[in-house]
Formats: C-alpha cells, sequence, structure tokens
C-alpha cells in the first residue's frame, strides 16, 4: 500500500511541476496584456488631456487589469516618497516587485517608459509610450505562441517524467 501511495505521489509531483510551467507561461501572457492594455490608456490620457503625473498614473491604475494595475497602483503610492529623485528608480522598483512573470526583455522595454515620464514633453512621452506599447505587444504575440507551443510540452514532460520516476523507483 506505501508503494502505491508513494508511486501516486512521484506521478502527481511530475504532473505539478509541469502544470506551475505552464502556469508561468499563462502568467507572463497574462502580464503583457495588461501592460498593453494599460499602456495604450495611458497614450489616450496623455493625447486628450495632460494631467500631473500622479494622476496619470492613478487614473491607468484605476482602468487597468491585474497585474498592470497592482503596477501602476504601487508606482503611484511610492511617488509620494520621491523627495527629489527621479520616477524611473521607483518605477524600476515597482516593475521588479510587481511584476515578475517579465522576461528581462519585457522589463527593459517598460523601463524604457519609465526613464521617459515625467521628464520630457507631453509629445516625447506619448511616443516613448507607443513604442514600448507597440514591442510589447510583439512580446506578447511571441509568448501566447510560446504558450501554445509549449505548454502541451511541459503538460506531457511532467507527466512522463513522474511515470519515469515511479518506473525507475519501483
Amino acid at each position: 500500500m506505501l508503494k502505491i501511495v508513494g508511486a501516486a505521489l512521484l506521478l502527481t509531483g511530475g504532473i505539478g511541476f509541469g502544470l506551475a510551467a505552464v502556469r508561468r507561461l499563462e502568467r507572463r501572457v497574462k502580464t503583457l496584456q495588461s501592460l498593453t492594455e494599460a499602456l495604450e490608456l495611458m497614450e489616450r490620457e496623455l493625447d486628450f488631456r495632460l494631467p500631473p503625473m500622479k494622476e496619470l498614473i492613478w487614473e491607468t491604475a484605476r482602468r487597468s487589469v491585474e497585474p498592470a494595475s497592482e503596477f501602476l497602483a504601487a508606482c503611484a503610492e511610492r511617488m509620494d516618497e520621491l523627495e527629489g529623485q527621479p520616477l524611473s528608480g521607483l518605477w524600476q522598483q515597482a516593475a521588479l516587485d510587481e511584476l515578475p512573470a517579465l522576461k528581462s526583455c519585457d522589463r527593459e522595454t517598460l523601463l524604457a517608459v519609465g526613464a521617459v515620464l515625467g521628464r520630457y514633453d507631453a509629445e516625447s512621452q506619448r511616443g516613448a509610450i507607443s513604442a514600448a506599447r507597440e514591442r510589447l505587444a510583439g512580446f506578447l504575440a511571441d509568448a501566447v505562441e510560446e504558450r501554445r507551443r509549449q505548454g502541451r510540452v511541459y503538460g506531457a514532460l511532467g507527466a512522463t517524467a513522474g511515470a519515469f520516476l515511479v518506473i525507475l523507483l519501483f
């Protein structure tokens, strides 16, 4: 009986590892979707009116979906603590804290926006946001394809690894 329970746990663990890999792919897709939508909202807000930066970030956070809303809310909350420091520093810290699913290329694209926000004229800010949004949309398309292609592989690989361990050990 103990062998059967052990075998079931090994198989379940292998499947769990496969599903965890699939979830990481899905989290990246969801994060990129929410960020591209949030940057589009921010760009539109800058097109129609030029609000103060804190108001722009709060409004975008309020109208966005998670995890972009959490990222932007964290940025807006930390703006009270700026005290002469650039917005890019807290933008970067919030991205590291709130968006762990991003790859380094995704994060670098997002950080480029933080380096421009509040430092340049509205047209430059819109241009940086637009370029980042388009680049993130490209990363999103790649991530969706990767999730489609690799998701099944990870699931099957996890189940196969669990079954292999069961056969090997029992």
